[in-house]
């Protein structure tokens, strides 16, 4: 209830006192005056003055009013925003609420409302029922006390999902039946506004409810939301829509990719009066392909409330990416009529596609086989055809093959060259499999091919079988034009069936598939001209490519999206609109013939399925629509609005009351002059400049008392008692205030201030316990305790010596160095953590292993140090105790291939042109990880993931440490083997080196290519 209201609203009767207060006020009698009686003789021809009574001046009957009416107001307990009663006679009290996506908004006053309306079913002693319009089916709804209702208010959460108002109303009528004698429902039902589905059936179900009061609390509509998100040939089309708004309004969209960074924004128009506005994003289609969802930006909503909610994030269908499609033909098949080229239908197949970026394939028609290769995956193609190819060169091959372990689909089509091609050089079985694979083949096949009226015919031609439930193409109409005439059979293997995804009617595959690295291989068993089949000639063959185009890039996972299709919960949208982990209730999502059931509260709006294969559920449908709730035109229908938290005005009244009796008190005293004497209390002049002033105060304030010598006994001390009390309830009212307890963040924060204060100070007082947030203040290098003091001890000054060398040469300024312990501390904070290996100390526990390992794949670098290059030179494979532990260690962790930093490495040119890589000694080269495109690598997928491609191990057997370590005194701890001081100065320099490579990247590697640039660009 909106505006003022008073719990004892009889005691503003008194008001009706003021004009009496005010004639009393201004009737003062006069002062008795004491006359010495003369005699008779002196009083003749006397003549006696008429005296009247003074009156008190108006500025103090106004104070004095003043005073007194806000005392009436105050005793009158004044409330703004005030509750309602229910006139429930022991009946129970039933409050519902909205605690959908559009809820979310308005939760605080949602919450205030609540807690004024259970207040006032407190009042009354009554059972409470609490019922959410989108919780769970059959969900606990109470009878609570009202304590414990207001727990549950407090606890109640809120999910992206619309509302189910007929679920609501039927546990109403639930309660209405359980109450049979009651007189009448008393409830409230706090809305967030907006209609939803079901409402026409909630509001039947209402009518028919005995409902005495319904208190019916409705916001204004103000919410935006994305409907529409969709790719096409020049852009992302995406579409948002409002309640109705008479006003213009703009907007702001974001497009994030998968690591939730902003790949890009684009500004929405509302024109007045308009409930939806396109926008488009013009990007290219690579960058397109990186976009996972679009948001709404807080700061386009130009005072609008509905902006975080979750209407205002759109999912993007990985499935439905652009993607780029290269055709791979022999140099011959550029004809000067192009119709007779099996491919021709290809193209114009694919020019179709949606998801085709900007409608064009690429081919390659000129050149020789290899150039052909390389121009199309410089274009990082998605799906890559080859028609009618057997001999395929060795690089090329290689190059191929990469590309598909990379995420790539290669699809190809039988013809002569193929059917007379050895393709089953390896026999039969697992040894024939991985042949065929080395031959970028899904499956083994026969030589020469099985014809219509050939040796291995058939009495007519074929026709398709059923797709099987596990191939893509399920669910999708079988044709029956599709006829074969002749095929290249596969070699037979206890995996043929899975292979297939096509079969013949005779259950021989007419496309087979399999999976390779991260990619797939796709082979069709039938030729693409008339001779072979009309497959290329039927409507089912565009349906087929599209179906590939769509789901290559799938990381050599199918997701069907049909059938009986089961799809795990990934992350989900909150009602905030931020995309979260999935709680323990979520449920797996069923597809049903490739569509969901709108979310609800066991599947709400979210990605479901693999990281690699992910299906949006979005909450907004391409025709969904913001309107306003309808008021039920019931008599028991109260309509309400939020009105926000309750405050009572009663101990501000009385504040205020309180201030005008000190300033009455004040200047009654001021008038008549009680008070001088204290304010000019020391020496003559003092006295008489006092007496002046109080002279000048009563000409200009008047003297309604006349004229007396006479002083009130003890006015003075009455003026410092009431100042006195008035101090004393002002600092009661001060620390009475209840005080928040600070939380750790404040602490931290605290912390992170003092820090940042005093930083050297703090700096020289960093331990190796220090608190997190001081240690994510600073770059910090870190070393493994190894539990050898003097071991430990040229650790920490080595990286101490490092850091002020680094500090020198570069803007970088690191803080103290950190020993650290694997098994208890947290790694995250360091960028390099510096660990010396000696087999005199106790092996590592598994927990240090492990938490290195996740250490290593999160990003951080390890640098290993045996320090006995003059032992082993660090050949991986010597003998020496140190290293020998090392590989102990590393049997623990998933190491990469390694291999010795070339000098063109860009850890050799981060900063300095390093030689190589010197320390206390100058045997040993530094062990790196391989690249992608190493050898070493032997094809796979390399440890380098995160950060920029940095290698997470480093190997090293030359003392770094013992060359950078000091003795605090000017000078080092240990002379260097062989050189002396300038391999220290290297040494120094190649620390710094790491640092740069760690904390930059792969920033400089564009430098390492820059002779091959500008070769290829001079004329």
């Amino acid at each position: 209830m909106n505006g003022f209201s008073f719990a004892a609203s009889y005691i503003l009767w008194a008001l009706l006192a003021l004009p009496a207060l005010w004639w009393l006020l201004r009737l003062t009698p006069p002062r008795p005056q004491v006359e010495i009686f003369p005699p008779l003789r002196l009083l003749r021809g006397l003549q006696g003055a008429e005296t009247q009574a003074l009156r008190c001046p108006w500025w103090l009957i106004m104070l004095r009013l003043g005073l007194a009416a806000l005392l009436i107001l105050a005793f009158a307990r004044p409330v703004q925003n005030r509750g309602l009663s229910f006139a429930v006679n022991g009946g129970p009290v039933i409050i519902m609420l909205d605690n959908g996506f559009a809820a979310y908004p308005h939760k605080d006053r949602v919450r205030a409302e609540a807690q004024k309306l259970l207040a006032a079913a407190a009042a009354t002693n009554s059972l409470v029922y609490i019922i959410p319009t989108a919780g769970a089916m059959g969900a606990e709804i109470g009878p609570y006390s009202s304590i414990e209702a207001k727990s549950v208010i407090d606890r109640l959460s809120y999910s992206a999902i619309a509302v189910r108002r007929d679920r609501a109303f039927a546990r109403l009528a639930e309660i209405a039946a359980q109450n049979p004698g009651g007189a009448g429902l008393h409830s409230a039902y706090l809305t967030d506004g907006l209609a939803a589905a079901g409402d026409k059936k909630a509001f039947a179900l209402l009518s028919n409810l005995p409902v005495a009061e319904l208190l019916w609390y409705q916001p204004q509509v103000d919410l935006i939301g994305i409907t529409a998100a969709e790719n096409g040939a020049d852009g992302l089309h995406f579409t948002v829509i409002r309640a109705a708004d008479k006003q213009e309004a703009s907007g702001r969209l974001a497009a994030y990719d998968e690591k939730a960074q902003i790949v890009a924004e684009q500004d929405f128009h509302f024109a007045a009066g308009a409930e939806t506005a396109q926008g488009l994003f013009a990007l290219p289609a690579e960058i397109r392909n990186d976009i996972a969802w679009l948001q709404l930006l807080p700061a386009g909503q130009n005072g609008r409330s509905g902006l975080h909610n979750a209407a205002g994030l759109r999912l993007l269908d990985t499935g439905k990416k652009q993607k780029t499609v290269a055709i791979l033909a022999p140099a011959q098949s550029r004809l000067a009529q192009p119709l007779l080229s099996p491919l021709y239908y290809v193209a114009k197949a694919l020019e179709k596609a949606p998801q085709v970026a900007g409608g064009k394939v690429l081919q390659a028609d000129s050149g020789s086989f290899e150039q052909n290769i390389d121009m199309l995956l410089k274009a990082r193609p998605a799906l890559l055809i080859m028609g009618d190819i057997a001999a395929i060169p060795a690089p090329a091959q290689q190059k191929l093959r990469r590309f598909v372990e990379k995420g790539g689909t290669l699809l190809r089509f039988a013809g002569p060259a193929l059917a007379n091609a050895d393709n089953s050089k390896a026999g039969s079985g697992p040894a024939a499999a991985a042949a065929a694979a080395e031959s970028l083949l899904p499956v083994p096949l026969r030589r020469g091919e099985r014809s219509f009226g050939g040796a291995l015919s058939w009495e007519k031609p074929q026709k398709l079988a059923p797709f099987p439930p596990d191939s893509p193409f399920y669910g999708q109409a079988l044709p029956q034009d599709v006829l074969v005439f002749r095929q290249i059979l596969a070699e037979p293997s206890a995996d043929l069936f899975d292979k297939s995804w096509v079969a013949l009617t005779d259950g021989t595959p007419l496309v087979s598939s399999a999976a390779l690295g991260r990619g797939r291989l796709v082979f069709v068993h039938t030729g693409l001209d008339s001779g072979w089949s009309n497959l290329a000639l039927s409507g089912f063959f565009v349906d087929m490519l599209q179906k590939l185009v769509a789901i290559s890039g799938s990381s050599g996972r199918v997701m069907r999206r049909q059938g009986d299709a089961v799809l795990a919960p990934y992350r989900i949208i909150t009602a905030e609109g931020v995309l979260a982990a999935a709680p323990d209730y979520i449920r797996a999502l069923k597809l049903q013939e490739a569509k969901a059931e709108a979310p609800d509260f066991y599947h709400p709006p979210g990605f479901y399925g693999t990281r690699n294969a992910l299906y949006p559920l979005n909450l907004l449908g391409d025709k969904s629509r913001f309107a306003a709730l309808p008021l039920p035109l019931l008599p028991a229908v109260k309509p309400m609005s939020y009105a926000g938290p309750e405050t009572n005005w009663q101990n501000r009244l009385l504040i205020a009351a309180f201030c005008l009796f000190i300033m009455d008190i004040i200047l009654s005293l001021l008038k008549t002059g009680n008070i001088g004497w204290r304010i000019f209390r020391p020496g003559r002049r003092s006295k008489a400049v006092g007496a002046g002033w109080q002279a000048g105060l009563r000409r200009k304030m008047g003297d309604w008392r006349g004229k007396s010598r006479l002083k009130a006994p003890g006015s003075s001390k009455l003026l410092f008692i009431g100042l006195f009390f008035g101090l004393t309830a002002a600092f009661v009212g001060i620390i009475a205030a209840p005080v928040p307890a600070q939380p750790a963040a404040a602490k931290t924060a605290q912390i992170i201030a003092l820090k940042a204060q005093n930083s050297a100070e703090q700096e020289d007082r960093i331990s190796d316990k220090a608190p997190s947030a001081v240690l994510a203040g600073k770059t910090r290098l870190a070393y493994v305790l190894t539990g050898k003091a003097e071991l430990d001890a040229v650790s920490k000054a080595g990286l101490q010596n490092l850091s002020r060398f680094i500090e020198r040469r570069t803007t970088i300024e690191p803080g103290n160095i950190v020993g650290i312990d694997p098994a208890r501390d947290e790694l995250a904070f360091y960028p390099l953590i510096y660990w010396p290996i000696d087999a005199q100390t106790p092996m590592p526990a598994r927990q240090a292993i492990d938490n290195m390992d996740s250490y290593m794949r999160r990003g951080g670098t390890i640098l290993f140090d045996t320090r006995d290059a003059l032992q082993t030179g660090l050949q991986l494979d010597g003998a020496g105790a140190n290293t020998s532990r090392l590989r102990a260690i590393l049997a623990g962790l998933n190491v990469p291939p390694l291999i010795p930093a070339p000098p063109e490495h860009v850890i050799a040119r981060s900063f300095y042109i390093m030689p190589d890589f010197p320390g206390h000694y100058r045997n040993s080269p530094l062990w790196i990880a391989a690249g992608a495109d190493s050898a070493a690598t032997n094809g796979e997928t390399p440890l380098i993931r995160a950060g920029d491609g940095v290698s997470p191990i480093l190997i090293t057997a030359n003392d770094f440490a013992g060359a950078w370590a000091d003795d605090g005194k000017g000078g080092f701890l240990f002379p260097l083997v062989p050189d002396g001081e300038e391999q220290r100065l290297w040494a120094f320099r190649g620390g710094l080196n790491i640092i740069m490579y760690i904390l930059t990247g792969n920033y400089k590697a564009d430098q390492m290519h820059m002779p091959e640039l500008l070769r290829r660009l001079s004329p």
